[in-house]
């Protein structure tokens, strides 16, 4: 089965997707669907076609499965390509989603956006979800202690990409509040080095 099947799958899950299946044939002519077919790659092992018996043990939600996707099509050669899949996963946003779902969301937005940061709309759209992710970063805090016991939260994408952005912005002050934000909420960072750093560079 193919990528056509998979969204027909999600539908039959009560996903409401009627419109995925005209997304993907409509916004990707045949060759860019081949293209994106070839660079996905669970499991470390190439497939012919994105199948549901190959990904549906994996993806509970469409959601996670084009924020999955967007990553793996993000090349610089095919960024095009995956911001293309990552605003239709943003599109979806709003449906009943886990937080860590959000999270990971945002996580590949920022990603994906900011290495187009020269694109002045793709810079905006990567700074809105880096202020996104924070805004629910301590929910996401609770989700992934509780999905995760005993291991320390990971590094935070939405405060390190906006303090840097603050930082080159010289826009210090902020930048010192994102960082003790994140230390406090317990994500993983070189943050009291940047909060030194920031301090320095006050007058």
């Amino acid at each position: 089965m193919g990528i056509l099947d998979l969204f027909r799958s999600f539908k039959n899950k009560e996903a409401n997707l009627s419109d995925l299946n005209q997304w993907w044939l409509n916004d990707f002519n045949r060759e860019e669907r081949k293209y994106i077919v070839g660079l996905y790659m669970p499991m470390g092992s190439q497939i012919n076609e994105i199948s549901v018996s190959s990904i549906n043990v994996r993806y509970k939600n469409e959601v996670r499965f084009l924020t999955n996707l967007s990553d793996w099509v993000d090349k610089p050669e095919s960024r095009d390509l995956a911001k293309k899949i990552i605003f239709k996963a943003y599109s979806l946003e709003n449906r009943k989603l886990d937080i860590l779902d959000k999270h990971f969301l945002y996580q590949s937005a920022i990603k994906i956006l900011y290495k187009d940061r020269s694109n002045t709309s793709s810079y905006n759209l990567a700074v809105e979800a880096c202020l996104k992710q924070i805004s629910i970063s301590n929910l996401a805090k609770r989700a992934f202690k509780r999905e995760y016991r005993g291991e320390r939260l990971p590094s935070h994408t939405g405060f390190k990409q906006l303090c840097i952005i603050r930082e080159k912005d010289k826009e210090y002050k902020e930048a010192i509040t994102l960082c003790k934000q994140a230390k406090r909420e317990g994500w993983y960072g070189d943050w009291d080095k940047r909060i030194e750093r920031c301090q320095k560079k006050i007058i």
